[in-house]
């Protein structure tokens, strides 16, 4: 039987947490594309301004809003994040896009209003609290 010195077990501890963070970064969820789109242009985002948000190249958020391409679970972390809703929603495991809130009774605008908050977007609240004229 060997003994495992302190250094080296946590030298092992690294490796394996490396290589546990790594499969965990690399799962692939496929995004409802529907939605994605939807969304994003709820938050009045052209494909190109959200990708840049979100930095990711145009032509892969095209794949994911056709449905022909998975995210990892970090791409889909930061498209919910950027669009105040959850990843659960983004990949159809709830109807509900809204993190932690229930949205009966709000309408589209108080929604958007509270999504952008949310997400720290406050140039988009200030555009959607005052008047279009």
């Amino acid at each position: 039987m060997k003994f495992i010195y302190s250094h080296e077990k946590a030298y092992l501890n690294d490796v394996l947490f490396i290589i546990v963070r790594e499969r965990i970064t690399r799962v692939a969820c496929m995004i409802d594309g529907k939605r994605l789109r939807e969304l994003r242009e709820a938050h009045n985002y052209s494909r190109e301004q959200f990708a840049e948000k979100i930095d990711l190249g145009v032509s892969q958020l095209w794949r994911y809003e056709r449905g022909e391409s998975d995210a990892t679970a970090d791409v889909l972390a930061r498209i919910a994040s950027a669009l105040g809703t959850t990843a659960d929603y983004l990949i159809g495991l709830t109807d509900n896009p809204l993190p932690n809130y229930d949205n009966n009774g709000l309408q589209p605008d108080e929604v958007a209003l509270l999504s952008a908050r949310r997400r720290g977007d406050f140039r988009e609240v200030i555009k959607l609290l005052l008047p279009d004229d």
